[in-house]
């Protein structure tokens, strides 16, 4: 380790114990996006830290969360006397295709924070061996949320997403059900394999990263690989995927076809949404997930305008319509919850 990194580890370690200075968070905010693997050395000093006999007070991303926010927020502060909001904005050269591109450093809103209350609940059924219980965890429509399972496996749900698995989970089996789009980091254990249920497909596991989209209305639901390996069934199809591959599943042909991954396929895990090419009808489903919101577009022109989303600093649904409408020829309305396109 050179001298560098180790003094980064003790930034690090004095950010576990909550006495970083602005200074050392800043640093460890450019040393971890500077390289994606640096989030997993973040990791390993976590747990060398925990190993040590010290008091855990929260994850490492919550932590991380923290980090971010402290910084954001002297960012704000020290942008107030000058400016409120920086937007920038990109404009393709064709009438049919926007780009939409914020850029804004500002105070986070209380209601776009990740990590958001749990709701968990627990239901009883009964079947012919005994009681089994089932447990939900949902995260609600303009909410993300993180859970551990009791294998050690760790899920991150997206906006309007439920997971639920019985009581019997690691024990006989290691299944899960989803609705809607989750990130996956799976714990191996040897004989005991993984499953992801859908509506539209099994995603088998044994010990590997990856990200499950398959909400209820969308056409489309995908699987993307980040490492180790997966296989994916739908009955009539089988598909093995190495890293850096997706499997995207048409439910109306009911067709499993393979494709390179999106490196932005789990963007929204750290406030991010990235979309490239998408329909004004499909981004307005996105929205009403990670805003709480319901969009009704008035015509069929708009809802068919091709799109690029890239939002990056958890903007406010009112500055997302201001930028849609600065580079559009379209008109947005709010009224509380309820928006128009037209």
């Amino acid at each position: 380790m050179n001298n560098n990194q180790q003094d980064i580890k003790a930034a690090a370690i004095r950010f576990f114990e909550g006495c970083a200075t602005l200074e050392e968070q800043a640093r460890l905010q450019q040393y971890i996006e500077h390289n994606p693997r640096s989030m997993q050395q973040f990791r390993l000093w976590e747990e060398e830290w925990i190993k040590t006999g010290a008091s855990r007070t929260s994850s490492t991303d919550e932590a991380w969360l923290r980090l971010m926010q402290t910084i954001d927020a002297q960012k704000a502060t020290a942008s107030e006397d000058t400016a409120s909001h920086d937007a920038l904005l990109q404009h393709h050269e064709t009438e049919q295709y926007h780009v939409i591109g914020l850029r804004l450093w500002h105070k986070i809103a209380a209601a776009a924070m990740l990590l958001i209350i749990v709701t968990l609940t627990a239901l009883l059924a009964t079947d012919n061996t005994g009681s089994v219980q089932t447990f939900c965890c949902e995260a609600p429509a303009g909410s993300h949320t993180r859970l551990t399972l009791p294998d050690g496996s760790v899920v991150w749900l997206n906006s309007a997403s439920k997971l639920t698995y019985t009581n019997r989970f690691a024990n006989d089996n290691r299944h899960v059900e989803l609705k809607g789009e989750a990130f996956f980091e799976v714990t191996k254990h040897e004989g005991k394999p993984f499953t992801v249920h859908t509506a539209g497909y099994d995603v088998t596991v044994k010990g590997t990263r990856f990200n499950v989209s398959a909400y209820d209305n969308d056409s489309l639901s995908t699987t993307t690989l980040i490492n180790g390996k997966v296989e994916l069934s739908n009955g009539s199809q089988h598909i093995t995927l190495s890293p850096g591959l997706a499997v995207t599943l048409n439910r109306t042909t009911n067709k499993l076809t393979l494709s390179k991954a999106d490196a932005q396929a789990d963007a929204w895990r750290t406030g991010k949404l990235m979309y490239s090419d998408i329909s004004m009808k499909e981004f307005a489903q996105i929205l009403e997930r990670q805003y709480d919101v319901k969009v009704h577009i008035a015509s069929p022109q708009c809802a068919n305008m091709r799109i690029s989303v890239m939002l990056q600093n958890n903007e406010t649904i009112d500055e997302v319509l201001d930028a849609f409408e600065q580079i559009t020829s379209h008109k947005a309305s709010r009224n509380d919850r309820n928006i128009t396109i037209r």
